[in-house]
């Protein structure tokens, strides 16, 4: 079974099994001198989630749109990372897939997740 989400207008998928839940966005608070698909963190089961925008943070985006009402849950490494999406449904049926492009979620995640804090001035650099 895969998950279908609906990101600035398109329909996107992923396999269910790549995901920790799934849950209403919480109230978020900005985080200063974060990267622009991050849209703050808010708490979440008595902890801080981090909440990305999914569509500014695969398209490398820096015009994240508002929070929509629900979020992926991605766990990567212990750490757990939302993204917001503005619709969710489950497909049994993968054929129903073969127009839609699949997200790696779990490499983004954790792409994010080591970006969004490291020092700005870092940002740009890999290695």
């Amino acid at each position: 079974m895969r998950l279908r989400v609906r990101v600035d207008g398109r329909d996107l998928h992923l396999p269910l099994a790549a995901l920790a839940g799934v849950a209403e966005c919480p109230a978020l608070a900005r985080v200063p001198a974060a990267p622009a698909w991050l849209l703050g963190v808010g708490e979440l089961r008595g902890g801080l989630l981090p909440v990305a925008d999914l569509a500014a943070a695969e398209a490398g985006s820096v015009a994240p749109s508002a929070p929509g009402p629900h979020v992926l849950l991605v766990e990567v490494r212990g750490q757990t990372m939302g993204f917001s999406v503005s619709d969710v449904s489950v497909e049994a049926d993968d054929s129903a897939f073969s127009q839609a492009p699949e997200i790696a979620i779990q490499a983004l995640a954790a792409r994010l997740l080591k970006s969004a804090f490291m020092p700005p001035e870092d940002r740009g650099q890999t290695g």
